[in-house]
């Protein structure tokens, strides 16, 4: 692309990014992540970072993953199902039991944001978001 002078999209990212967490290679899903974050031209989004949590976890590297959540929410993007869920997987993989309440914990709290905002008309913590999910994107095989 870039001998053509094409420039990369969102997209284009991301795809490559998938590429490599699915194909067992983090490290070089992390460095098209941290080209994307230089690139003026597109903005890193939730699906980018995912793709980095994804890729960690695939193999149980649940701290290199943490990092990367950590750094997702300073960045004020916030987990959602398809993080859990690598997260979990990841916890598995590694065989961390101990990491499981913890993360379990705080998917419960963001789905209390939500009942708490429905009663009350707004949320309680409101640089947390709600956590939304369905009984499809739950239904972990």
């Amino acid at each position: 692309m870039s001998t053509k002078r094409i420039a990369p999209s969102k997209i284009s990212y991301t795809t490559l990014m998938k590429a490599f967490a699915m194909s067992g290679q983090p490290k070089l899903a992390n460095r098209v992540f941290d080209e994307m974050m230089r690139d003026p031209r597109v903005k890193v989004n939730l699906i980018a970072y995912n793709m980095l949590v994804e890729g960690y976890c695939r193999l149980g590297l649940t701290k290199d993953a943490k990092r990367v959540v950590s750094s997702m929410k300073e960045n004020r993007f916030y987990p959602n199902v398809a993080t859990y869920g690598s997260l979990a997987n990841g916890v598995s993989l590694a065989r961390k039991p101990g990491d499981a309440p913890l993360l379990w914990k705080e998917i419960k709290e963001r789905c209390e944001v939500k009942k708490k905002g429905e009663c009350e008309g707004d949320s309680s913590n409101p640089s947390l978001p709600m956590l939304e999910p369905d009984e499809g994107s739950l239904d972990i095989s």
